[in-house]
């Protein structure tokens, strides 16, 4: 799946929350975990894992066609996936 992200409010860490969750403290630990509210997370339906079919988003901004060398791509991976991404899927630096 590619996500063209347009909107300039739009900060890269909403965009990994969407993806994985919100971040919350463990107030008797003090951990910071995520919560599972994200696309990829696991609930009582899916226990593995859900998107399991989806293997990783790529998130795509600061996409100009006159410029296509300062655009910004983020591979995210879920988790969860029944199939891995794979390594040299997206070869770019």
């Amino acid at each position: 799946m590619a996500v063209g992200v347009h909107d300039t409010v739009c900060s890269d860490d909403q965009v990994v929350e969407g993806l994985f969750g919100g971040e919350s403290v463990v107030l008797a630990s003090g951990d910071l975990i995520r919560r599972n509210d994200g696309l990829f997370g696991i609930d009582a339906g899916k226990s593995s894992g859900r998107q399991s079919r989806l293997s990783a988003v790529a998130i795509i901004s600061m996409f100009r066609a006159w410029k296509p060398d300062e655009t910004d791509v983020a591979l995210l991976r879920n988790p969860y996936a029944a199939r891995p991404w794979p390594g040299d899927g997206l070869p770019a630096t």
